[in-house]
């Protein structure tokens, strides 16, 4: 009776940890799922503005290119809603909602107010992203891994704001007192694109950040404007390449530490 007893209890236990770890891997599974798509979604809508910015500053209509974009957005973003816990449903229709609105307006903007849409859309993911990689982090027990990613975040959002800034600045360029409006920001992107070497080396080290570092600091030191509107606003899409292709790599570095590596890109964020 005693041996019976004894192979029940350890059938038990056996199963609730079973079930305990699928519960576990069925979790992992579903923020892992999630990270993915919202990744996806970050690619698509910086590819969706950079598109949209060539057609607004041309003048020309919707392509075939930009439709074919818009509904994979669409469909990336039913697919997040459905893969959202029953709580967090609210938080990712209020994305659609701005997402939605965005595709059927941004014809009708200013390429300033295109891009300050474009660019919160993709700051609304980010929180996304980083609420679901915190309560991961949490349910992993990885304290080590959580203190690191926090202190990387604050990084990268401190980079987000400064690029925010300088955008905005960038509206207002050709007007009084613009340039020197501008210069600020310019030095403040710099002192960020220097501070995310921390997270990933290889990001500043590229040619292209090198560049970048370099006109922004032509800009902040001129006294006179040498750059059109169009250059400084491709060289925010560029910050915003390393900005994203850093936190990307962050990203990555924790769901191989947690679980399994993150998918490539289809194309660098």
């Amino acid at each position: 009776m005693f041996v019976f007893i004894a192979i029940l209890l350890s059938l038990a236990v056996c199963f609730i940890m079973l079930y305990a770890s699928s519960k576990r891997k069925a979790s992992f599974q579903q923020k892992y799922d999630l990270v993915t798509d919202l990744r996806n979604l970050v690619t698509l809508c910086r590819q969706h503005r950079s598109a949209s910015h060539y057609l607004l500053y041309y003048g020309n209509p919707k392509s075939h290119e930009i439709l074919i974009l818009e509904e994979k957005m669409y469909t990336t973003m039913k697919i997040l809603i459905g893969k959202a816990h029953f709580d967090n449903k609210p938080i990712y229709r209020i994305l659609f909602s701005k997402l939605s609105k965005l595709i059927n307006e941004w014809e009708h903007m200013t390429i300033s107010q295109n891009q300050m849409s474009h660019g919160r859309i993709i700051r609304h993911c980010v929180f996304l992203i980083d609420e679901v990689v915190l309560a991961w982090l949490v349910e992993s027990q990885r304290t080590e891994l959580g203190d690191d990613y926090n202190l990387s975040w604050h990084q990268i959002n401190d980079s987000l704001e400064s690029l925010t800034k300088f955008r905005i600045a960038i509206q207002d360029v050709n007007e009084k007192d613009g340039l020197t409006n501008l210069k600020p920001h310019a030095k403040s992107m710099i002192t960020r694109l220097n501070q995310l070497s921390l997270i990933s080396p290889l990001a500043i080290a590229s040619p292209a950040c090198s560049l970048l570092c370099k006109q922004l600091e032509d800009l902040s030191n001129s006294d006179e404007l040498e750059f059109t509107r169009e250059q400084l606003y491709k060289m925010s899409t560029d910050a915003s390449l390393v900005i994203f292709n850093t936190y990307d790599f962050l990203l990555s570095d924790i769901a191989e530490s947690i679980y399994v590596p993150l998918p490539k890109l289809a194309l660098s964020i």
